[in-house]
């Protein structure tokens, strides 16, 4: 999303399945500095017996 910032992912993805691996899955990322960034996500499955998850990930480059 370099309209908005360079520092700045969006994405969506989506996998047609009934089992755990199918959801729509989407989110963010955000690079804080050259070598930190986290991403923030958010799945929504299919199988409407699994609950939607939220997810977290913090990158430190060494």
């Amino acid at each position: 999303m370099t309209e908005i910032s360079d520092r700045l992912w969006i994405c969506a993805e989506y996998m047609d399945t009934k089992s755990a691996y199918g959801c729509w899955n989407y989110g963010f990322s955000w690079k804080c500095s050259d070598k930190t960034s986290f991403i923030l996500g958010y799945d929504v499955y299919n199988n409407k017996d699994l609950a939607n998850t939220m997810t977290m990930q913090i990158d430190i480059d060494f």
